[in-house]
């Protein structure tokens, strides 16, 4: 993302990628901001706090309207044509500051707002992400985009690792909902919006999007049903499956399907958009094989059908990946 221009490939992309965010069910189930969950999570309840759901089907509609897409467009050149970072996060927070850009009724305040502590030092406390005036009044928003794989049947989310293993789905939720968004209530938010002019939030909201990918059968033609699920897991989210890479080759050599894979390199994971994912290199299975993990650890692959949609998001391991953990 180094252009200076958001021309041809790259603002196909973008928009594919902010469709996603928009479209795609969201990774945390609103049942998560209960009691009951942020008991079991070891954190206290955080009021006035919800999951960015239901506007999301009024956004999808705007896609239609010139005057978004009008909108639109130049606010993505504005975000992105000076962006060259490869974190997928803060691409996805340039993506989603687009977006509303070009809403009338929203308006960004304030986004990657630095809160410091200065007893006894300067301290950094985090950052807001998102302080939007929207329909509901001032809130403070979180993005998180996130992939986490099931290294073994448990019903808890400490056995969600990320593709580097280092993370968890139960640390990631534990540092989303008690830290992140909390931190709109601390002192030092308030007494920095209030130095900047700015309203204090009346309410929280998160959109977290992204994948869960469960191991892959014995088959590598499927994923494994497994009964005991997390508490809050969002049971209409599409999953990916995951695979070591011997396992994965040798199920594809005794499968009697031929299959194409086209690699999905960091960052270009949000989409599923059938016209960029046929613009790739589509790859055999041996082909896949030959191919580099990322950091030596995970390839991400997404499974096209005969038509080249994607049939299916894959996590291509190392042979040691999770065994340590």
């Amino acid at each position: 993302m180094s252009d200076s221009s958001l021309e041809g490939e790259r603002f196909k992309r973008a928009i594919a990628d902010l469709r996603a965010l928009i479209f795609d069910p969201s990774l945390v189930c609103s049942s998560l901001m209960e009691p009951e969950a942020a008991a079991e999570l070891g954190l206290s309840p955080l009021t006035a706090t919800r999951v960015i759901t239901t506007e999301r089907m009024g956004w999808g509609l705007r896609f239609a309207e010139p005057d978004y897409q009008r909108a639109l467009k130049v606010a993505l050149e504005r975000q992105l044509s000076s962006f060259t970072g490869q974190r997928l996060g803060l691409y996805a927070e340039r993506l989603l500051l687009a977006h509303l850009e070009a809403l009338p009724e929203h308006r960004v305040l304030a986004h990657d707002l630095q809160l410091y502590t200065y007893t006894p030092h300067k301290r950094t406390l985090g950052a807001l992400d998102v302080l939007v005036e929207s329909p509901r009044g001032v809130e403070h928003w979180e993005l998180a985009v996130k992939y986490f794989l099931r290294r073994a049947p448990s019903a808890s989310w400490g056995a969600w690792l990320g593709p580097n293993e280092r993370d968890t789905m139960a640390k990631k939720l534990k540092k989303m909902l008690g830290h992140q968004l909390p931190l709109s209530l601390t002192r030092e938010a308030e007494e920095q919006l209030d130095a900047l002019g700015l309203p204090r939030p009346e309410s929280r909201a998160l959109l977290c999007v992204g994948r869960l990918f469960e191991a892959a059968s014995p088959s590598a033609g499927g994923v494994d049903e497994l009964s005991a699920r997390p508490l809050g897991y969002p049971l209409d989210y599409p999953s990916g499956a995951w695979a070591r890479r011997s396992e994965w080759l040798e199920a594809q050599v005794r499968s009697a399907q031929e299959r194409r894979w086209v690699v999905r390199a960091y960052p270009d994971w949000l989409h599923s958009d059938p016209e960029l994912l046929m613009s790739l290199p589509r790859l055999t299975a041996g082909e896949v094989a030959a191919q580099q993990l990322e950091r030596g650890k995970y390839l991400m692959l997404s499974e096209l059908d005969a038509e080249g949609r994607e049939r299916r998001r894959w996590f291509l391991l190392s042979d040691d990946w999770g065994r340590s953990v």
